[in-house]
């Protein structure tokens, strides 16, 4: 089944459309691309007041306790478990506050611009030699990792 979403005119199929149950059909009617269009422009002109929510959220008890027990949980998540990760990341943190290195305007894979990019290390050893790629991308690199680990084990 397919649908016309009211915000770009496309027509696609109902998986790209967000549920929603008081739909007819139970889908938004406009598709999940526009929404996070929508969603991302309301963040950007109203910084100031999610920030805010940001910080007062984050301080709440049960999530400052969720923080405390993921970190626990994800040992890789610690500096001590792969210090050359921490070492690699910090310097690379350090060139771009310093002006030494700059961030690219857009992802080097899929030329996204709209995003934050993140500095992909292929060698820890080399720290300052990084690609900038979306977090979709550098989400993708890893998980490409993941599977090409587990094919070979």
């Amino acid at each position: 089944m397919e649908k016309q979403c009211f915000k770009c005119g496309e027509i696609k199929p109902l998986e790209a459309f967000y549920k929603h149950p008081m739909m007819l059909d139970g889908h938004l009617n406009k598709c999940a691309e526009c929404t996070k269009s929508d969603v991302r422009a309301n963040r950007k002109a109203r910084i100031e007041y999610y920030q805010a929510y940001d910080r007062v959220r984050a301080k709440q008890p049960h999530r400052v306790e969720a923080r405390k027990q993921y970190a626990l949980d994800k040992p890789s998540h610690r500096p001590e478990t792969n210090p050359q990760k921490y070492a690699a990341r910090n310097k690379l943190h350090a060139a771009v506050r310093d002006g030494k290195i700059t961030r690219p305007p857009e992802c080097e894979i899929c030329s996204a611009s709209d995003e934050v990019l993140h500095g992909h290390h292929e060698d820890y050893s080399k720290p300052l030699e990084v690609i900038w790629v979306c977090p979709a991308c550098h989400s993708f690199i890893h998980a490409y990792w993941r599977a090409a680990e587990r094919m070979a084990a």
